[in-house]
């Protein structure tokens, strides 16, 4: 019996809800000698725990991932304060070493609850056991042991880093605050750039860039040993990858945004760059073109075609990294990238919309997100407007990262039959993906 299940059983559970996540995935596992049930939506999961609690009189634990998930189960951890109904909140935390460092989905989860939970469990010893009760479960996935620190410095400094680097690589993501002047100074000084969907920068004006992909190989091939960050956290795997130790690279953020992880390098102001003189030859021909009809590239691909040059808010998980790899950059995109949640993402978009009343915008999300969010279609939804859904019946993202499976929350809702109840079918579009041309696809683009 591992820790974590003894201690539970100990204070008397035998429920347990799970919120659907990567963070948490491990414990369905560890946990799976209790009565389990899954959720995509927190707050519906939370609530119910706190049913089956009240009725039931025993503790019932709700088990979520990092983020916005955990501040979702606020509203039945109120409740339970004030009902004195014995509810838990199990949340999986990341490393203390990348709090507030604006990593992804890293939230301050202890204290989070403030004077709603009366007791705060971080060691798993029962010294004091009340209800409503949060225990913070730090899940660590480093493979290596790595020496945390994260050092300023100074231009000069940052200058010298630049210069005794064998190869760096630029990456621009969201508020890169870059004017057009300095990167196509340093498009002439010979970096080559890896740009982020959300930087809102037409690719045409740098000679040299580099995909996702591309990038990590160049990095395990030690061709590329310094990346320099201009902008908030990138969207992109290198950063969680980086972290587990799986990368040797060296990160250098300029500007005013954090550096998204525990070690590294940060200066505050820009500086005139030394010339790159180690440049590498790249093909700029790296997007991927999809072929096969009725896969998530295909749709996605579809749909980019569709818009023209709109706005687009694309939701997070799956459709920002489609877009990642299929955007021509002619729209300006838009996402919530702070903590990455799936949570409230029509609700932006049609607060969007409603402040650009002369502006078409679109939104692109997926199935799980849209039924997270779907009450906000009872409200105001502007006529400039689009909703786009692709539906692939499930947690997407879970098929291409290594999770257990129940995470997936496959279902089989007839997304498509409930917009046309609505009778919102001209400003609302579904999109039935095929789940065996999808993984084809998926496999084309990792072999090329």
């Amino acid at each position: 019996m591992n820790e974590l299940e003894n201690y539970l059983k100990q204070i008397g559970v035998k429920h347990i809800h799970f919120g659907c996540g990567a963070r948490n995935e491990s414990l369905v596992e560890k946990l799976s000698s209790f009565e389990q049930f899954f959720y995509f939506d927190e707050r519906v999961a939370s609530f119910t725990a706190l049913g089956q609690a009240k009725y039931l009189k025993q503790p019932v634990a709700v088990c979520v991932t990092s983020g916005t998930a955990v501040s979702e189960c606020f509203s039945a951890v109120i409740e339970a304060y004030y009902s004195q109904i014995p509810l838990i909140i199990i949340s999986a935390d990341r490393p203390k070493r990348l709090w507030e460092t604006y990593a992804p989905q890293t939230i301050q989860h202890e204290g989070l609850f403030s004077k709603y939970i009366r007791s705060e469990v971080y060691d798993l010893s029962i010294n004091h056991t009340e209800f409503p009760m949060h225990i913070n479960y730090i899940i660590d996935d480093r493979k290596v042991e790595k020496y945390d620190r994260i050092i300023p410095l100074n231009q000069s400094s940052a200058y010298h880093l630049i210069k005794k680097a064998n190869q760096s690589v630029i990456v621009l993501t969201h508020d890169h605050l870059l004017t057009l002047s300095q990167i196509r100074e340093l498009d002439s000084l010979g970096y080559c750039f890896y740009i982020e969907v959300t930087a809102d920068l037409d690719e045409s004006l740098i000679t040299n860039q580099i995909s996702e992909k591309d990038l990590i190989a160049q990095i395990k091939s030690k061709n590329v040993d310094l990346l320099i960050k201009f902008g908030s956290t990138p969207l992109s795997k290198i950063w969680r990858e980086a972290d587990r130790g799986n990368l040797d690279i060296s990160i250098l953020s300029i500007g005013k945004y954090p550096l998204g992880l525990a070690d590294g390098f940060i200066c505050d102001e820009y500086f005139k760059f030394p010339q790159n003189s180690n440049a590498f030859n790249l093909s700029n021909d790296f997007i991927f073109e999809s072929i096969r009809k009725d896969s998530e590239f295909f749709i996605y691909q579809d749909i980019l075609k569709k818009i023209g040059t709109a706005s687009i808010y694309v939701g997070n998980s799956m459709p920002i990294r489609y877009l990642q790899i299929l955007s021509s950059r002619k729209n300006k995109i838009y996402a919530s990238r702070g903590v990455n949640g799936i949570d409230g993402q029509i609700s932006t978009a049609i607060g969007m919309a409603i402040a650009s009343p002369l502006e078409s915008f679109h939104c692109l999300i997926g199935d799980l997100t849209f039924l997270y969010d779907f009450n906000s279609l009872f409200h105001t939804f502007p006529k400039n407007l689009t909703l786009h859904i692709v539906n692939n019946n499930g947690g997407g993202i879970f098929k291409q990262v290594p999770a257990n499976k129940a995470m997936m929350w496959k279902h089989s809702i007839d997304i498509e039959n409930i917009i046309k109840e609505l009778n919102m079918s001209e400003q609302i579009h579904v999109y039935q993906a095929d789940p065996e041309q999808t993984e084809l696809d998926w496999k084309e683009y990792r072999e090329m």
